[in-house]
Formats: C-alpha cells, sequence, structure tokens
C-alpha cells in the first residue's frame, strides 16, 4: 500500500477509537448507561452506524457534485449549460439524508437536467 493510504487508516482508526470515546461518555450523559447496564448491541450499532452511514453518504455526494462545476451538454439541443449542485433530502434506508446532486439548466429548451459522472 502507499505510505498517504497507511497514514489515512490509521488516522481513521483513531478517528473511529475517539468516535466511539465521545460515544460511550454521551450515552453516560442521557441516561442510557446506568452501572452495570449497558444498552444491547444491535442498539449501540443500529445508532451508531446508522449515523455514520449518513454522513458518508452525505460527503460522497457532496464531492461528486462539487468535481461537477462547470458545464454540460443538454440532452435535447446540445447548448452548453452550467451545472450547480442542487441540494434534497432523500431518505436512505439509514435514513434522511441532504444530497447535493450536480443539475443543468438550458434555458433554450426549459429543461432541467442531472449530469452523469
Amino acid at each position: 500500500m502507499q505510505p498517504d493510504v497507511l497514514a489515512l487508516e490509521a488516522e481513521y482508526q483513531e478517528s473511529l477509537v475517539r468516535a466511539a470515546e465521545l460515544k460511550v461518555q454521551l450515552d453516560r450523559a442521557r441516561g442510557m448507561v446506568t452501572g452495570k447496564v449497558v444498552p444491547h448491541d444491535s442498539v449501540i450499532e443500529d445508532a451508531a452506524g446508522m449515523a455514520f452511514s449518513r454522513e458518508l453518504q452525505e460527503r460522497h455526494m457532496r464531492e461528486l457534485s462539487a468535481s461537477h462545476v462547470g458545464t454540460a451538454r443538454c440532452p435535447k439541443c446540445g447548448e452548453r449549460c452550467a451545472v450547480d449542485g442542487v441540494k434534497r433530502k432523500v431518505t436512505s434506508g439509514d435514513g434522511p439524508v441532504q444530497r447535493a446532486e450536480p443539475k443543468a439548466f438550458c434555458a433554450g429548451c426549459w429543461l432541467c437536467f442531472a449530469t452523469a459522472g
């Protein structure tokens, strides 16, 4: 593996450990952990995993949308049109996610279209 990948993996692991520490502190502060009683694994995994998954989806879509800055050809007339990132809320399997999608509008055709990668 490349050195930058190894460094990113190490940082990622450290971040996961820190996120787990913060989640335990938050659970204690909310009263979810009292004495020797700990929430069931499925409760912990579901909440943390779903939040993590939603954040990943949002970030990937933001990066994808940012990579489409510029222009795209109208599928109807072929005119070059400006591409903008349009945000919309969608519901993924893990809950609501804010997605930024690359869209363009052709003033000549009055056509709004999604741009492909």
